[in-house]
């Protein structure tokens, strides 16, 4: 749990001065690499709100996640409920069903927050469909937080990411 706290303070500010938007073609030298002393490797793509990918190479193995970073949700949702569903193009989703949702209050603005580890079976459908939005599940419900995203986007950021060593 603390680790997991921990990331998703690190996610919250990580390459936060590239969050501008951009509708040029994603370019994958802003990819952020910080390392430690052991050589495990953290790969962050700037923010777009609301969506981070990173890829964390450790010894034993590499991990990909997707930090989700959510304004203003906290009438509709309640920290500690789990469950985030991702649209896609083409009608295909991704349903995470044991994620929870954190909530932070820097600077007096509510945010939830969310990291989602992906699975091949994710990243595939990630690389072959956009993000076009995310629901939040709260008690058996399904609640639309955001939609309309720039699918492409996305894809160009995750596919960078793949690339990196």
């Amino acid at each position: 749990m603390k680790t997991v706290l921990q990331i998703l303070f690190f996610l919250s500010f990580c390459c936060y001065g590239f969050s501008q938007e951009n509708k040029a073609a994603f370019d994958c030298s802003k990819i952020e690499v910080i390392k430690d002393a052991s050589g495990e490797a953290l790969h962050c793509t700037p923010i777009q709100e609301p969506v981070v990918f990173h890829k964390h190479i450790k010894k034993e193995e590499t991990l990909y996640r997707l930090y989700l970073r959510m304004h203003d949700v906290e009438e509709a949702y309640t920290a500690g409920q789990t469950g985030i569903i991702l649209l896609l193009t083409q009608n295909k989703s991704i349903v995470k069903s044991n994620v929870e949702v954190f909530i932070s209050t820097p600077s007096g603005k509510t945010y939830s927050n969310a990291l989602i580890r992906l699975n091949a079976s994710d990243i595939a459908k990630l690389k072959a469909n956009g993000i076009t939005g995310f629901s939040l599940t709260q008690y058996g419900s399904v609640i639309p937080i955001k939609k309309g995203l720039d699918g492409t986007k996305y894809m160009e950021m995750l596919n960078c990411l793949l690339s990196k060593k």
